[in-house]
């Protein structure tokens, strides 16, 4: 079973964007305000003078996003029998964002497993593997000086590509301070994350006698991640490429045992015990590594970095144990 479709950003919400020629005309319309009100004995910056000649300009926001393509595809086994079931599900999911040059990529393991050993015996496991893959998904795209807002603010007397097919590294006019092309941003910064997951569960139920059940599950759930990040020394005023890279594991692993009593008598009695533990730990461990400057923008690994420039590790795990205990008396179902 597969799906595809596409995906965009809705016209309702949207940033209504300057043109050329607005923005002109409101930098006209602030220099007459600064010769006014301040006093101002300057000269208009002759790239605002006749703003009708100007046109729409680059639309910045148009520049970022995109119409951007989802794809979804699943492949399905089920066997069964009077002693067994099993099922198998393995999936793909891509989906390039609305941002330019951001996408997600996810291959996916569902299979289910269970036994009827013996008519008081049955046995089961769970197994959930993953791989994701974020090419840039996880850029910084909220806040004031995030990757999009500074892309709002760039001039659209500017442009996102030169004659040559180049992209400009500034894209501000004057008195805008400086302001880095955001096109060129989101195409030539990586930040990649990895991230291996497994999900698994195992279980066991006995009727040891009748009316005495022993249960006992166990399951875990584990995580891998890693993270390179590169931003070349062609985005930086200065020239200066910086690097990232990080590791992230965690572990988390529970344990549950029940021994359940329920017994019927004298047609109107009915008595539910129930005693068992539960244990449960959760471990998790980091490390990260900056690194610059860059000896070339053509190696994005820490390797190529000259300087290390800081590094930090961190390590946390806690554990719990309980104990639980019920017993439950009902008369008539009702008391």
């Amino acid at each position: 079973r597969g799906n595809y479709g596409i995906q965009s950003i809705p016209q309702r919400g949207r940033r209504e964007m300057m043109t050329a020629r607005e923005f002109a005309e409101f930098q006209n319309e602030y220099y007459e305000d600064r010769v006014k009100y301040e006093g101002y004995t300057g000269k208009l910056d002759p790239l605002y003078e006749n703003p009708e000649r100007y046109g729409d300009g680059t639309n910045w926001f148009d520049e970022m996003t995109r119409v951007a393509p989802v794809q979804k595809y699943d492949l399905s086994l089920f066997s069964a029998n009077e002693k067994s079931s099993t099922s198998a599900i393995f999936g793909y999911f891509k989906q390039e964002g609305v941002v330019i040059n951001t996408q997600t990529q996810l291959i996916s393991l569902r299979l289910n497993q269970s036994y009827n050993v013996h008519k008081k015996v049955k046995v089961g496991f769970n197994l959930a593997p993953s791989y994701k893959l974020d090419d840039n998904a996880r850029l910084d795209t909220e806040g004031v000086n995030d990757f999009f807002n500074k892309g709002m603010q760039a001039s659209p007397l500017a442009v996102a590509y030169d004659e040559n097919g180049e992209m400009p590294l500034l894209v501000n006019t004057p008195p805008m301070g400086n302001n880095i092309n955001p096109v060129k941003k989101f195409k030539e910064t990586k930040d990649d994350f990895k991230t291996l997951r497994l999900l698994a569960n195992a279980y066991l139920d006995i009727e040891i006698i009748d009316d005495l059940t022993l249960s006992t599950n166990a399951s875990t759930d584990m995580t891998w991640e890693s993270r390179a990040y590169f931003q070349p020394g062609s985005l930086a005023i200065n020239g200066v490429a910086n690097g990232i890279s990080t590791y992230y594991q965690a572990l988390a692993w529970t344990s549950e045992t029940n021994l359940t009593y329920q017994k019927e008598f004298l047609d109107d009695h009915k008595i539910e015990a129930l005693a068992g533990f539960s244990a449960h730990k959760n471990q998790r461990e980091s490390n990260e590594l900056k690194g610059s400057p860059y000896s070339t923008d053509k190696i994005p690994y820490l390797s190529a970095a000259t300087t290390i420039t800081s590094g930090k590790s961190n390590f946390a795990e806690y554990a719990m144990l309980s104990y639980i205990g019920r017993l439950n008396y009902s008369f008539k179902g009702k008391y």
